[in-house]
């Protein structure tokens, strides 16, 4: 169905030569301006449902612990047996 290719049919790379570094001219250094946040203005993204779900989940957890913790407190302190 899908013949795997080898290495032999990759094509070669061109190999780059120590010249082509030294060519290179270079960078000149351009000055920083400060970017002022004022001008941009960001939209908050609304509530999506994940939110909502994450939020659903952590109620349903804090229930749960503070149920289960009543729940034990009727039994006395920890050595329940005793």
């Amino acid at each position: 169905m899908f013949k795997r290719k080898s290495a032999k049919d990759k094509p070669a790379k061109p190999k780059k030569s120590k010249k082509a570094k030294a060519a290179k001219p270079a960078k000149a250094k351009k000055e920083k301006t400060p970017r002022v946040k004022s001008d941009i203005v960001v939209q908050k993204p609304d509530t999506d449902v994940y939110t909502v779900m994450l939020v659903i989940a952590f109620i349903s957890i804090l229930t749960a612990c503070l149920l289960l913790y009543i729940e034990l407190s009727r039994y006395g302190s920890y050595p329940w047996w005793k």
